[in-house]
């Protein structure tokens, strides 16, 4: 098993816990801000697409430069969600011994590999906390957490 499971474990559960959040979002509110700065749920969605392909990028030894399809809507924020998050996750669990110590460049700085890779799963993780809390603004009171046996 990699030393990096663990950060591959949080990755699949906070984005499964934060796409059935989703599902307490209405679809007419999907695109709602709680102030004109502020992020929508879709483009919270959209950011964490483009992170997570971009993070897969740089650590791939590619450029940190996104690229994926924009969610328009529930169906494709899902799908996005669910498949930039399985790469990035894939390439977690995947990345050889040797490459742990290597160092990418990543617009804010130079990181090694794993801490680069740890940035990401802290912004799905953070993000998360912003879906919860736009189900709040709209009068959803629940927690909703995702069983972790399902």
């Amino acid at each position: 098993m990699s030393p990096l499971e663990p950060m591959a474990q949080q990755l699949d559960w906070f984005t499964d816990n934060l796409i059935y959040n989703l599902d307490f979002i209405p679809d007419d509110k999907l695109d709602w801000k709680p102030a004109p700065p502020a992020n929508s749920a879709l483009e919270i969605v959209n950011h964490l697409g483009g992170g997570l392909s971009a993070m897969r990028s740089v650590i791939c030894g590619g450029e940190y430069t996104p690229d994926f399809q924009p969610a328009t809507g529930r169906e494709s924020a899902v799908a996005l969600l669910k498949h930039q998050s399985s790469l990035l996750a894939r390439v977690i669990r995947e990345l050889p011994p040797h490459e742990m110590e290597q160092t990418v460049h990543l617009p804010w700085g130079e990181f090694s590999k794993p801490i680069a890779l740890s940035m990401d799963v802290t912004d799905v993780i953070h993000h998360h906390g912003q879906i919860a809390y736009i189900q709040t603004l709209l009068g959803d009171t629940e927690s909703h957490f995702k069983d972790l046996g399902t």
